[in-house]
């Protein structure tokens, strides 16, 4: 089936009207275009998008649908191609840094998750990591990153690579535990550029 990585490009959206937050222009300051990452699980999954956010009141992890169809022009696509079992591993792993049952959305109406803002999440969510964020995107290694806690592409990056077997944060590119949009999209790109 196919699963999609959602690159949110700042830079363009902003040319059709859309201004830059605050956000944005922080994680601009490292990241080329693009500012938020989120993983589209396929039609199996109800077509789910997962990702950590400030948004929307969630300051975590959390699933939400987004319609990309409203604005296209502010994402961009990669495809990811993954088997029925890689993308139930995604599902899991994703659904366990959410909090919730990994069956939830067959039967949302016993499950009360449902958010502010259409989001889905548990009550003991991975927390989005304002000040690691601020620590990476700003190349100020005043403090680290809270292992414990998480940010958009860093999230992402996790189901997406678990469930392929591949370790995201090749050594080579020094990457390690760290990643921002524009390196996770590349990266995806790279392992899963059409042939």
């Amino acid at each position: 089936m196919d699963n999609y990585l959602l690159s949110y490009n700042a830079k363009r959206a902003a040319i059709f009207g859309k201004p830059l937050t605050k956000m944005d222009r922080l994680i601009l300051l490292r990241s080329r275009w693009w500012t938020h990452s989120e993983y589209q699980f396929s039609e199996r999954y109800g077509g789910y998008c997962w990702s950590a956010t400030l948004r929307d009141n969630a300051k975590c992890v959390r699933f939400k649908s987004i319609s990309i169809k409203r604005h296209p022009e502010r994402w961009d696509l990669t495809r990811i191609p993954m088997t029925d079992l890689e993308e139930d591993h995604a599902w899991q792993i994703a659904c366990i840094m959410a909090d919730l049952p990994i069956d939830w959305l067959q039967y949302p109406q016993d499950f009360a998750f449902f958010k502010e803002g259409g989001c889905y999440y548990g009550n003991n969510p991975v927390k989005y990591d304002v000040w690691g964020q601020g620590c990476h995107a700003t190349r100020l290694k005043l403090w680290k990153p809270n292992e414990a806690k998480t940010w958009c592409s860093k999230a992402v990056a996790r189901p997406i690579f678990a469930a392929k077997g591949i370790a995201p944060y090749p050594k080579l590119w020094k990457l390690h535990n760290e990643i921002m949009p524009d390196e996770l999209d590349m990266l995806v790109r790279h392992y899963f550029r059409e042939e």
